[in-house]
Parts: structure tokens; C-alpha cells; sequence
């Protein structure tokens, strides 16, 4: 590939091959099916008249032969077709899964989800019917040439009926885009607040909120079911329309040739050829018709990739950077999302040597998650930086840093897959590994009572699990493999006594390995575990420094004023 192109210039460049031999092919195809218009204008002209059966089987020979080489060529460039749809994925999408997966935590998924969409629509119109008419419709030309030989009149019928169904594709776009634009828009719409509400049914019951979203939903419903009836409606009449169109036209082709044919200016041959040219010419062009809601959306869906992510130079590979040791600094980070005017947290820093551990407290809303995140590299802050032995996380490349990185969020998610795979994060690891770290988190033990053990499967469509068995095993994952830096946001939130002594068990496993750690909590139980303690109070340090000099400072501020923030 060209040097700096970016990877929309690949794609195409990657396509120009296959397109080139379908472009070929269909040259082909297309010559082929001239053949037996042809036979029957020599059978019906020559071979009657003559009574030559030795004509009648070389002209069946050939014919037969280029309809099998017709069968033959069309397979063959369906298949390219496909393969180019293939290869549409597989160069693209890796890049706009990754970028997707990076910016929807930035709030920004919404995007990347349309141009995920809009690879799936572009590799689906690749492999499908619709794009074989934008091949097939060149060739038209020359079959209405055909028909011009044959007669001047059948060919004149023929031009204007293909005139006629190009100004009905025309007005039919016009008419329809609008419609399907609504159509998508409302039915993405209805789909996304469906699943939503799904997801949250729960609270909805115990809210009594179920009669009210089936309303709201039923409203959405309808919506789109209106335009979705709208935009059907119109492809259907125009599609119809051409239809009718096109069978006129070849009966008006074959009455005319009949009434030519009794008047001695064509032979009947020619009359029964006309029928069968107009009627491959005139095709392409209904079927573009047919297709042209999805040819108007695959190519906006090309403009639309070709102006996103593609349309950018690739990031380049990162630099491998050394196993860390542990050292953690964050230098003035202040972070604003995108949708507020004040910062979640300003100019925080702190500092941790190789297996120290930082207790993380403050009231709710406080910034603790934010803060959690931006040490793990998933929110950029738009002030300072973090620095993971002395390396900026920018400057780690995700995957690589990740190996190196436990975390356990408030509300674990675990992806569709067994409980051991979810445990070492979908590599390839011994089993011992996977039952070392949840030996070392406290699980093992809660994982063989599950109902297939370590093969249970859990996330999307697997087993249900309680709010302590989902920090216990995403506990074990946060603690999987060679792991220099474990944050974790509230872990004994869902845990009773046994669950808690694990995990007290586990700071200690962490601290003996030299370990850094972050912890986010509320129950003074685990803070007693920690080095040192930072109090965020409205997204500024409140207090930082070693345990028993901040828990000295909370005890005074507790007692001169007791809503303060030592009452979390």
C-alpha cells in the first residue's frame, strides 16, 4: 500500500483488483446472453425454412455451450462480490471496532455505532443482487443497439422505454429518500430505548413504570412502522410501476414486431429476438429501481465511512514498552466530560511506589470513578497526566498496557463466554493461571459451586449471578496474570463477611507482590489495609497523605464539624 494513505485509500486500493475482474466478467455475462436471442432469430429464420437438422445442432451445441459459460461466469463474479464484501470487513472493521471501543467511553459511542452500521450495510450490499444491476446497466446501450438492427422501430420502443424507467428511478429517489431516511432514524430510535428498558425491566416493575415505558415504546413503535409503511409504500408503487412498464413494453414490442413480421419488413425470428433484447435491456434498469433504496444507502454509507475514521491516517504502532515495575504518578489532572461546564476533578496528583496502596474516599459524586478511569488510561484528561513508571499512559499502547492492569468496576460486566475465559480475559493462558488468580481473589471455591464450574457460562445469555459472585470472579480477573497496577471501585460494595475477608486477603497478596493498588471505598475495614488515603471532595483533594496523618485530620474535621466528609 502506498506510504500514508489512510485506510479508506487502502480499502479501495485492495478492491480495484476484484472489482476489475468483475467488470471483466461482466462484459462476459453480458455478450453471453446475446446468444439466444441470436439462436432463435437463426432457428426460426434459417433452420425451419432450410429443414437442416446438422444447422439445428451446431447452433444447439454453441448455444448450450455459452449458457453454461454464462452460469458458469456469473457464479464466479457473485463470488467476487462477496469476497469484496469479506474484505471490506476485515480491513476496516478491526479499526472501527477498536476506534468505537476507545471513544464510547468518551461518551461518543453513538458515532462509531453508525459507522459499524454503515460497514455492516456496505458489505451486505457488496455480497447482495442489488450491486450486479450497476454492472448489468452499462450493457444496455448495446441491446437497444441490437433491436436497432433488427428494426428501427422495436429500437426507438425500446430507447424510450428506457428513458421512461430512468426518469422513474430519478423521481422515485426524490420521492423516497426523505422517507427512508425517517424510516432508519425512528426504527434505530425504537430499537435502542427497547433494549434499554429491557435491561432495566427490574426497576421499572418496582417503580410501577412498566404500563407508561410500553406507551412511550408503542409511541416509538409507531413512529417508525409509519415511515417504514411511507417508504415501502413508495418503492413498492415505483417498483410496480416499472414492472408494469417493462411487460408493456414488451407487449407493445412483440405487437408491433407481429404486425412488422406480416408486413414482410422483419422475419419472425427477428420479432421473437426483439422481445427477448428489450427485455434483457430493460432489466438492469427495473432491478436498479427495485434496489435503490439500498444502492442510495450503501453509498451514503461509503461517503460517511470515507469522511470518518477511514478517511484519517491510521495511529501508528506504538512503541513496546518495558514490563512495568509499579511506580504511579498523576500530575495536576483535571477532567471535564463533554456535556458539563464544571470539572469533575481539578489538579489532582498523587505519587505510588512499587506495592503501596491508596485508599480513595469522598461523598458520592465526588469524582472517585473519574479519577479511577483516567489512572487506567480510559478517560484523557484535558489537564496533566499520568504516568505508569515514568511513561505517559498515551504513549502505551492499550492492549500492552492492559496485560499489566487489574481492574474491578463498581458494576462488573462480563462478556459472553465461560467464567474461565472471562478470568483471563479472553487469552490464551494455562488453566493454572486462571484458577491461581481466583485462588488468590477468594473465588475458587464459590467458582466450583457454580453449575459447571469454571465453564459456566456468564455474560450475554449465560448464567444469572448475584452482585457478591460478580465482584468475587471479576476480582479473580482484575488479579489475572502479571499484573503491576489493580484499581478497584468499591469491592466489598455486594460482599458479605466471607466475601470481605477475600478481599482483605487479596491486599495482602497484592502488597506481598509488590503490587500498587488503588482502592475505592466506603467501609473503614479496607481502609486500614491502605499506605495512604485521598479525600476528594467536589472533584479537589481534600486531604492526601499517609493513613494515620489523614485519619488523624478526618478525626479533627469529624469533630469540630460533623457532616464533613469523614462520614464516608
Amino acid at each position: 500500500m502506498p506510504a500514508g494513505s489512510n485506510t479508506f485509500e487502502q480499502l479501495l486500493a485492495s478492491l480495484r483488483g476484484p472489482i476489475a475482474w468483475v467488470t471483466i466478467f461482466s462484459i462476459a455475462v453480458n455478450l453471453l446472453q446475446l446468444a439466444l436471442p441470436l439462436y432463435l432469430l437463426q432457428v426460426f429464420d434459417r433452420v425451419l425454412m432450410s429443414q437442416s437438422l446438422e444447422t439445428l445442432g451446431v447452433l444447439t451445441v454453441i448455444t448450450l455451450a455459452a449458457i453454461l459459460a454464462y452460469g458458469a461466469l456469473e457464479a464466479v463474479r457473485r463470488l467476487i462480490l462477496t469476497r469484496c464484501g469479506i474484505l471490506v470487513e476485515s480491513q476496516a472493521g478491526p479499526r472501527l471496532f477498536r476506534t468505537a471501543s476507545d471513544r464510547s467511553v468518551a461518551g461518543r459511542n453513538l458515532e462509531h455505532e453508525r459507522e459499524l452500521s454503515d460497514l455492516q450495510t456496505l458489505r451486505s450490499y457488496l455480497g447482495g443482487q442489488a450491486v450486479l444491476s450497476l454492472f448489468d446497466a452499462p450493457w444496455c446501450p448495446l441491446f437497444i443497439a441490437t433491436v436497432f438492427l433488427l428494426h428501427p422501430i422495436l429500437g426507438w420502443l425500446a430507447l424510450g422505454a428506457g428513458v421512461v424507467l430512468f426518469l422513474l428511478a430519478l423521481v422515485n429517489e426524490w420521492l423516497s429518500k426523505d422517507a427512508v431516511r425517517r424510516s432508519r432514524s425512528s426504527s434505530t430510535t425504537a430499537v435502542r430505548q427497547f433494549e434499554y428498558e429491557r435491561e432495566h425491566e427490574g426497576e421499572a416493575v418496582a417503580l410501577g413504570m412498566v404500563e407508561t415505558l410500553a406507551a412511550r415504546q408503542d409511541a416509538a413503535g409507531d413512529k417508525a412502522l409509519h415511515w417504514f409503511q411511507v417508504s415501502s409504500f413508495r418503492g413498492h408503487l415505483f417498483s410496480a410501476t416499472s414492472k408494469t412498464a417493462r411487460q408493456g413494453v414488451q407487449f407493445a414490442v412483440l405487437a408491433t414486431g407481429a404486425f412488422l413480421a406480416i408486413s414482410g419488413a422483419i422475419t419472425p425470428g427477428a420479432m421473437i429476438a426483439a422481445s427477448i433484447l428489450v427485455t434483457r435491456a430493460l432489466a438492469p434498469v427495473e432491478q436498479l429501481i427495485g434496489a435503490w433504496s439500498q444502492t442510495v444507502s450503501a453509498w451514503d454509507a461509503m461517503n460517511r465511512l470515507r469522511k470518518g475514521v477511514l478517511g484519517t491516517q491510521p495511529p501508528e504502532p506504538a512503541t513496546q514498552m518495558p514490563i512495568p515495575v509499579g511506580w504511579l504518578t498523576a500530575e495536576n489532572l483535571t477532567f471535564v466530560s463533554a456535556d458539563a461546564e464544571q470539572p469533575a476533578l481539578s489538579a489532582i496528583s498523587l505519587h505510588l511506589d512499587p506495592g503501596e496502596s491508596l485508599g480513595l474516599i469522598g461523598p458520592t459524586g465526588s469524582g472517585k470513578t473519574t479519577l479511577a478511569l483516567c489512572l487506567l488510561g480510559v478517560l484523557q484528561p484535558r489537564l496533566g497526566e499520568v504516568r505508569l513508571d515514568g511513561i505517559s499512559l498515551g504513549d502505551w499502547d492499550n492492549t500492552d498496557r492492559g496485560r499489566y492492569i487489574g481492574y474491578l468496576a463498581q458494576n462488573p460486566t462480563f462478556f459472553a463466554g465461560t467464567v474461565a475465559e472471562n478470568i483471563r480475559r479472553f487469552r490464551d493462558a494455562p488453566d493454572e493461571d486462571v484458577i491461581s488468580a481466583a485462588r488468590f481473589a477468594g473465588s475458587h471455591e464459590m467458582i466450583l459451586a457454580l453449575p459447571n464450574g469454571y465453564d459456566t457460562r456468564i455474560g450475554p445469555g449465560g448464567a444469572t449471578l448475584s452482585g457478591g459472585q460478580r465482584q468475587r470472579i471479576a476480582l479473580a480477573r482484575a488479579l489475572f496474570g502479571d499484573v503491576r497496577l489493580v484499581i478497584l471501585d468499591e469491592p466489598n460494595a455486594n460482599q458479605d463477611r466471607a466475601g470481605e475477608d477475600a478481599l482483605m486477603r487479596a491486599l495482602e497478596h497484592l502488597k506481598h507482590r509488590k503490587v500498587t493498588s488503588v482502592v475505592i471505598a466506603h467501609r473503614p475495614s479496607i481502609i486500614r489495609y491502605v499506605d495512604q488515603i485521598l479525600v476528594l471532595q467536589d472533584g479537589r483533594r481534600a486531604h492526601y497523605g499517609e493513613r494515620a496523618e489523614v485519619m488523624t485530620q478526618l478525626r479533627e474535621v469529624s469533630t469540630q464539624a460533623p457532616r464533613s466528609v469523614a462520614a464516608s
